[in-house]
């Protein structure tokens, strides 16, 4: 089984605006989130290749585009479904390189998540026509899974779970709750921390106490 993944990134001034922290600490570590999100799919042997759909010039810059990364560019007018257009951006491409059997969306705020915690979550969606996996809290959506890009319709945003569910994807929750702790809050980065975050989030956190351990990426 291979998948392409498709990996919406905000710009980091306006990435995790509810995170109570200075604005200078919040680019830092929305920008953390997404460089631990895409070391740990260039290192998950099922994901073939990787979409990022971002405007963040950083990302867009050479550099960034990282060996073996697709970056496209956000549509430059504003839209009033961001993340979703993100998506179907990155659904396009997908639909037009066929380079994969099932297509993935990685959301990039996912700091716990490793390479061995992402394929097993892979291997059990990969088992349905379309499925998602909810986050801790049961409402959201963190990882969207279609097996034929033109059947993928996401519908991110508030209560994301119960529209993805009411669309007829399964649900999938039997998976390393890492791929479900998706970070909105200071309180859900605190859980992200006791699972064990990457090495970018972990270097963002800088002093603060840390209360779990990186769990390696293969056993």
């Amino acid at each position: 089984m291979s998948v392409t993944a498709i990996v919406p990134v905000k710009a980091w001034q306006l990435a995790k605006s509810r995170l109570t922290v200075s604005c200078e600490h919040r680019i830092e570590l929305a920008r953390a989130f997404a460089l631990d999100a895409l070391d740990v799919l260039r290192g998950t042997p099922s994901i073939a290749s990787i979409v990022l759909v971002t405007a963040e010039p950083e990302l867009l810059s050479p550099p960034a585009g990282r060996r073996g990364i697709t970056v496209l560019e956000e549509a430059p007018l504003p839209s009033s479904d961001p993340l979703n257009d993100a998506v179907r951006l990155g659904r396009g491409w997908a639909e037009v390189n066929r380079a994969a059997d099932g297509l993935l969306v990685v959301p990039s705020d996912l700091p716990a998540m490793t390479s061995q915690a992402l394929e097993s979550a892979v291997d059990r969606l990969a088992e349905f026509d379309r499925a998602f996996v909810p986050d801790l809290v049961g409402e959201g959506t963190t990882l969207l899974f279609a097996h034929s890009p033109g059947t993928m319709r996401p519908q991110y945003g508030r209560r994301s779970a119960f529209l993805h569910s009411a669309d007829h994807y399964a649900a999938v929750t039997a998976v390393d709750p890492a791929v479900r702790r998706d970070v909105d809050t200071l309180r859900d980065l605190a859980e992200a921390r006791r699972l064990g975050v990457g090495a970018h989030t972990g270097s963002a956190l800088g002093p603060l106490p840390r209360t779990g351990h990186r769990r390696p990426a293969f056993v």
